[in-house]
């Protein structure tokens, strides 16, 4: 009897408990010339998957006939919590899992390893889904050591947890691939352990590359003069390889339109690397209000490249709108609109052009924080 708990939620209209799903292939799906190929093909798009997908996965499936069903797969899966479309993207991913003998026996102790590492129920099945090969690994030769080099590198269980969640490619591949060859290759440059485990921690997708890719990036950095000994270094090769060539010339382009040039961005992105990281939009927004609404030189954002990163609305909006009423009454005179009116505190910036001029304009206050409502 089959106790696949899919086939029920698929067809609710199926009650009686010993109506299986290969009895229900063979009723509705098989005729007497029907082949071996096109079995596993129905098996797989009962189970969710696509005509075109079920067609591909069906030449990595090891079963054939309705005697060689893998119901009791799906019943492992179902029964561990993978929905329907979940269990879909899986078997399309990796759909040499329907054919294993004993999903219980193969698969079980992996799940039980990394929920006692402190995956909950549901980050674990949503991890698996969109990459189901950490269920293809050995538990004892590849799984558990992988995790405990982690451990070793991040110091305890919750932050491996963490940077699985993050980029679990990084937990199927074989470290000695890419993960060790790069980490070698920051510490070749200089590139201090509180430096790497940042880039770990915060995108471990960066470590994610071939080696000889990674190295030409990080020479790149270390030409442009950034020291590997600043955390700055390791920002900077989160934010280059956060966009395509194609899209960091595109804001490159941007800042050149406003007038900067390349040897200006450059020193920009020395300082700040995230200047490059902001999206398209909001870079044009943040050069409007700072040089066609407040007249001041494009040139300022590269010897303050951090006026780019800072909200629009939490900051940038509000402190130009007092400005603006300030310079247009004639109450402040523009050489001291730097960007430290930007860069200051809340309440230094208050203080200085808020405060100061409550008698002048009773109403700034009113302006500055209408924007935070």
């Amino acid at each position: 009897m089959i106790g696949a708990v899919l086939l029920r939620r698929r067809l609710c209209c199926c009650s009686p408990s010993s109506f299986s799903l290969t009895l229900l292939f063979q009723r509705h799906h098989f005729s007497s010339n029907s082949n071996q190929h096109s079995f596993a093909v129905s098996y797989l798009e009962k189970c969710g998957l696509s005509p075109k997908s079920a067609l591909s996965a069906a030449k990595y499936a090891r079963f054939t006939t309705p005697e060689r069903s893998p119901d009791s797969v799906i019943s492992f899966f179902t029964d561990q919590g993978f929905s329907i479309s979940q269990l879909s993207k899986l078997l399309t991913v990796a759909p040499s899992l329907i054919s294993c003998t004993d999903a219980r026996k193969l698969y079980m102790p992996k799940i039980q390893f990394l929920k006692s590492k402190g995956f909950i129920q549901t980050e674990l099945i949503n991890m698996l889904t969109v990459n189901p090969l950490i269920l293809q690994r050995s538990l004892q030769d590849f799984i558990i050591p992988h995790f405990d080099y982690l451990k070793a590198l991040l110091g305890s269980d919750d932050k491996v947890v963490y940077v699985i969640k993050r980029h679990p490619p990084l937990f199927t591949k074989n470290r000695q691939s890419r993960l060790e060859p790069n980490i070698s290759i920051l510490q070749k440059y200089g590139v201090t352990q509180s430096g790497i485990l940042y880039l770990l921690f915060n995108q471990p997708r960066s470590l994610d590359r071939k080696p000889d890719q990674f190295e030409f990036l990080v020479e790149e950095i270390m030409k442009l003069g950034i020291n590997p000994l600043r955390q700055t270094f390791v920002v900077a090769i989160i934010a280059k390889l956060s966009m395509s060539k194609l899209t960091w010339e595109r804001k490159l382009d941007v800042y050149k339109k406003w007038g900067l040039s390349e040897e200006e961005m450059s020193l920009a992105f020395v300082k700040y690397p995230w200047c490059m990281a902001v999206s398209e939009e909001k870079l044009s927004k943040a050069m409007d209000i700072y040089v066609n609404k407040l007249g001041l030189e494009s040139s300022i954002i590269s010897k303050c490249p951090t006026m780019i990163g800072y909200s629009l609305k939490e900051r940038v909006i509000p402190r130009s709108l007092v400005i603006q009423v300030l310079l247009s009454k004639g109450l402040i005179d523009k050489s001291i609109v730097t960007g430290d009116a930007f860069v200051c505190s809340e309440k230094l910036f208050l203080k200085k052009f808020v405060n100061n001029y409550g008698n002048d304009v009773p109403d700034l206050l009113k302006l500055y924080e209408q924007h935070f409502k």
